[in-house]
């Protein structure tokens, strides 16, 4: 697809990007924090870029729920950066620990 056969294609991108900027700057943050961190903790691993990744995306896919938990709006970055600072590994560990207690297959 041409850009002259649909001249609306560029304006509705630039709109999409505009409404779900707030996501995209926790997700970013989200994985600064995280990379700070394990550098921070000496981590020397070749793929600790990966956990960042994973804060990064965690912290998007939080952006839309955010509206479930009562957050209120504009807390995207905030919540991406606690979500940096935590890390994907510990936010699992809480997660598998909460959904096992309400489902009884816990201790």
């Amino acid at each position: 697809m041409k850009m002259k056969d649909n001249p609306d294609l560029w304006p509705a991108f630039i709109a999409g990007l505009k409404a779900i900027w707030p996501a995209i700057c926790g997700s970013l943050i989200a994985a600064a924090i995280c990379y700070a961190r394990l550098i921070h903790d000496g981590v020397h691993r070749k793929n600790k870029w990966i956990e960042c990744v994973l804060c990064g995306l965690l912290a998007f896919c939080v952006y839309k729920g955010a509206a479930m938990l009562n957050l209120p709006e504009g807390s995207d970055v905030f919540v991406g950066g606690a979500i940096g600072f935590i890390g994907v590994e510990k936010l699992r560990e809480y997660a598998l620990r909460f959904l096992s207690k309400k489902t009884g297959n816990g201790e």
